[in-house]
């Protein structure tokens, strides 16, 4: 098959993964992740998946060890350290380094993967130096740094990897965005509103700080508004009414300023809604505002105003 298909990277993964799962044959499935790489030297997934393909031996032999271990029942079992372990992985990825210093996706994906193995810890600080070193003004790495915190880190510890990132990327545009992301996808998944509220908290003061520098961009807005409106609509309503005021034909906007008026019950807010429905150009073009008015304000689309 190899024969004929070699150009296709992903089969050259599939072949090793048949040997060492199927044959356990350890030496014949690295043959073929490095026969597979030395065609497809560039491939981001050939080379992800070879050192991906090193962490798993060493974690099989391991595993191996300490059955052999328990079975012999004897204490001056010698046992490799988790350093050991890792130093095939290790060399793999200084060749990456070598090769490819400056290949983001390929080395944060690298620390990523070397994540999953508890053993690998060293390793995986040592990558995630490297990505420090040569990333710290990238985006990207530090949303997948705060994806990881988010899984075991505390508040605090949130808080200040935050800090860290909002000042290595101080010129960046959509800095606050970008954090914003992961936080709100935790929060998403907490059953618990008093757990979930310190860390809205946090959002709600990026969002803010976000809207300062216009580093927040306007799917992000829109996404974080509809949380809002659920957590707080009074507060909604005066971030929406700053936004619109400096984005003023932001349709999502305005479409979810006129949902959170409908949510009051005051005078004022109906006439503020009677006003932008009569007034509002951006409103009155956009196929999402009548949605609105036909979906979610059936009292207003029946009102006699309209």
């Amino acid at each position: 098959m190899l024969h004929y298909l070699g150009h296709e990277p992903h089969l050259w993964i599939f072949a090793a993964r048949t040997e060492l799962d199927v044959m356990q044959a350890i030496e014949t499935a690295r043959a073929l992740m490095l026969q597979g790489l030395k065609r497809h030297p560039d491939s981001l997934l050939l080379n992800k998946e070879y050192f991906k393909f090193e962490l798993v031996i060493a974690e099989r032999l391991r595993d191996r060890d300490a059955t052999v271990e328990e079975l012999l029942n004897d204490a001056e079992f010698e046992k490799e350290d988790d350093q050991e372990c890792t130093k095939i992985a290790e060399v793999v990825f200084e060749n990456i380094k070598a090769t490819k210093p400056f290949h983001f996706e390929l080395i944060l994906s690298c620390w990523q993967v070397c994540l999953a193995f508890k053993f690998a810890k060293g390793l995986a600080t040592k990558i995630e130096n490297y990505l420090r070193e040569k990333f710290d003004k990238k985006e990207e790495f530090w949303q997948a740094k705060l994806s990881q915190a988010l899984k075991s880190g505390t508040l605090e510890e949130l808080k200040q990897l935050c800090a860290e990132a909002l000042e290595s990327c101080s010129g960046s545009a959509s800095i606050h965005g970008l954090l914003m992301g992961p936080i709100l996808r935790k929060i998403s998944t907490l059953t618990s509103r008093q757990i979930a509220m310190p860390y809205f908290a946090h959002v709600l003061d990026l969002f803010c700080a976000g809207l300062k520098f216009d580093s927040v961009d306007e799917k992000t807005c829109e996404n974080f508004f509809k949380v809002l409106i659920l957590q707080d609509p009074k507060k909604a309503e005066e971030l929406i009414k700053f936004y619109i005021g400096k984005y003023p034909n932001c349709v999502g906007a305005n479409v979810l300023y006129l949902e959170v008026l409908g949510l009051s019950s005051s005078v004022q807010s109906r006439e503020e809604m009677k006003r932008l429905m009569l007034t509002n150009t951006v409103l009155v073009n956009s196929s999402d505002f009548w949605c609105l008015i036909i979906e979610k304000l059936p009292s207003v689309a029946n009102s006699d105003e309209k």
